[in-house]
């Protein structure tokens, strides 16, 4: 029903995807085969946005404002007063709520670090 870029399955439509993780460790050993090691370990060091989930019709993640009839064939109501069809847009809290998910863009940057202790 619109003029959009369309593509098959698993074509090359979608955004780029980049991750860079990074782990580093350092040991000291003592007598009687003690060690104690420091740990630290960064995921997504850069902090690139990547989408687990992508639309269909803008070949972007999911953003509120996107072209997106799927979800505005699915979502008419009837105004309860007037009886008329309401077509809501994507710029509505509704399809923030039901559509833009945050879950469906993958984890920030995550810095994790420890101490550790074997005898």
């Amino acid at each position: 029903q619109g003029d959009y870029p369309r593509g098959d399955y698993y074509s090359e439509i979608g955004p780029y995807k980049s991750t860079v993780n990074l782990r580093f460790s350092k040991y000291w050993k003592f007598d009687r085969g003690r060690k104690v090691t420091m740990h630290i370990e960064v995921r997504n060091l850069f902090n690139y946005k990547n989408y687990r989930r992508i639309n269909p019709f803008t070949g972007e993640g999911y953003q509120v404002g996107d072209y997106n009839p799927r979800w505005v064939d699915d979502s008419r109501v009837r105004d309860p007063e007037t009886g008329d069809l309401i077509i809501p847009s994507t710029d509505s809290e509704a399809y923030a709520k039901s559509t833009v998910n945050p879950s469906y863009i993958e984890n920030p940057r995550v810095i994790m670090w420890g101490v550790s202790y074997s005898w």
